[in-house]
């Protein structure tokens, strides 16, 4: 009798756990309008202010538009699904950075559209979302380091502007983010005077953020910006 107690209990217990696992928490809403972009074959995915997805795909030769139903939480993200012309389209959108795997541009978000039983694979979300926010400050200059004592930042600005200090005088650039990259113009700065490993330094800070051409969020969470000859800068928040 106590061993059959003792079967019920586990076997009742067993399944409580199984259908009280806790549904993954609802993410933060996803900024709209939103896009996405992949590659092999070429698509586009946008979805508008109203929730509506358009979706472009082969090349531009498929285009799909629907009413997705609300978003559904997913580990990390949430998911969209819908019906277009008799065709089944699930929407994954995922908080994690992904670099788009022609130009390497990173976005903040890795996007998977399933499409009947295709899968496309691809980025999405604004690129500027994370560069924007606290400031970075540098720890590394074309593989230098950074002067003892010497505090170089960056702040990029939703006015398209970067400010901080250059490790010496204060700085303000404008900068543009393209599908291809990043660019980032001549600065203006202060004419103040410092010891000269600080005005070595801060030279040659403002002269190589003026050659960078693209940036990445490393895997330690440090931003990198990149010129065109191997020379980078490494900062972080």
């Amino acid at each position: 009798m106590g061993r059959w107690w003792l079967g019920v209990v586990l076997i009742v217990g067993v399944a409580t756990l199984a259908t009280a696992q806790p549904r993954p928490a609802p993410p933060a809403a996803l900024p709209l309008p939103f896009a996405a972009v992949g590659h092999e074959p070429g698509w586009r995915l946008d979805i508008a202010g109203d929730g509506r997805i358009t979706l472009v795909t082969d090349y531009g030769s498929t285009k799909l538009s629907l009413a997705a139903r609300a978003p559904e939480p997913v580990a990390g993200g949430r998911r969209y699904a819908g019906n277009a012309d008799g065709r089944v389209v699930v929407v994954t959108v995922i908080d994690t950075i992904c670099e788009d795997t022609m130009t390497g541009l990173p976005r903040p978000n890795t996007v998977v559209v399933t499409l009947d039983e295709d899968a496309l694979r691809g980025c999405g979300g604004d690129p500027a979302t994370l560069l924007h926010g606290a400031t970075w400050v540098v720890e590394d200059v074309a593989g230098s380091g950074i002067a003892a004592g010497s505090r170089a930042t960056l702040t990029f600005g939703t006015d398209g502007r970067v400010t901080g200090s250059a490790s010496c005088n204060t700085y303000t650039a404008g900068f543009v983010l393209t599908g291809e990259g990043l660019t980032i113009q001549k600065a203006a700065a202060t004419r103040k005077a410092c010891a000269p490993a600080l005005m070595a330094q801060e030279s040659a800070f403002l002269a190589l953020l003026e050659a960078v051409t693209r940036f990445e969020i490393a895997s330690d969470a440090a931003l990198v910006l990149h010129a065109p000859d191997g020379r980078s800068i490494r900062a972080r928040r």
